[in-house]
């Protein structure tokens, strides 16, 4: 019987964070919200939903205090710095109920857009630049924003060189990306070949042309990443 109802109640919190995500895909934060404080009763603590709640708040708050969101995003990071080095001790129980599901590189990656949007781009390259280093194990959905996120950083600070190394990746690892003028059954994989193709165009364009400023439409001596919009805003999981 505790299995069966623990199973339920499993099957219930699945459907919950299901119903969050794809409400807050559809930009009803504050379904979102209601849903995760739902979903917070049957599992406290949790650091993914802790995560989701500052994201969706943040959103539904018009995006105006980045700093606030950042300071959840570092807690949540120290903590998990702090439940694996328990793990690496051999305090395993401990660890798995810190860390729960929650996915260290998308924390990392919405620091790095907070930063971004606060203009630190320095702190905010070296995230990035971390990220990129071992960018294997991060999830193929993440590995577009980060890519293209640090290729808007390189070109801001004028790295044309970095900026190629970047490059070269998304080409080798995502060949079909730079057939533009292939079908256009997938948007998305269109929308991140035109980027790359943008951003390939720009790389050329660096030397002394003046960085736009953040959120200011590109000129034709400013090309910027066709996918700079869905890399500069915070993401959930």
């Amino acid at each position: 019987m505790a299995s069966a109802a623990a199973d339920q109640t499993g099957d219930e919190a699945t459907v919950l964070a299901e119903q969050a995500g794809a409400a807050f895909t559809e930009g009803d934060c504050a379904r979102a919200l209601e849903l995760l404080g739902q979903l917070q009763t049957q599992r406290e603590d949790d650091p993914k939903i802790q995560h989701n709640e500052a994201v969706a708040q943040y959103v539904l708050s018009g995006s105006g205090d980045p700093r606030k969101l950042l300071a959840v995003l570092e807690r949540l990071k120290q903590r998990a710095d702090d439940a694996q080095a328990d793990s690496d001790a051999g305090e395993g129980s401990v660890a798995d109920v810190a860390l729960g599901d929650v996915d260290p590189s998308l924390t990392a990656y919405n620091q790095a857009v907070l930063l971004y949007q606060l203009k630190q781009y320095s702190r905010c390259r070296a995230i990035l630049e971390e990220m990129f280093s071992n960018i294997e194990p991060v999830d193929e959905f993440l590995v577009f924003r980060v890519c293209f996120l640090l290729l808007d950083v390189y070109l801001l600070q004028k790295q044309a060189d970095k900026a190629t190394e970047v490059l070269t990746y998304l080409e080798r690892s995502f060949l079909a990306l730079t057939k533009v003028e292939g079908s256009k059954e997938n948007g998305s994989l269109d929308t991140a070949a035109d980027g790359v193709q943008a951003a390939r165009r720009a790389s050329r364009l660096i030397g002394p042309t003046r960085s736009p400023r953040v959120g200011r439409p590109p000129t034709s001596r400013q090309t910027r990443c066709a996918v700079h919009s869905a890399c500069t805003r915070p993401s959930w999981r």
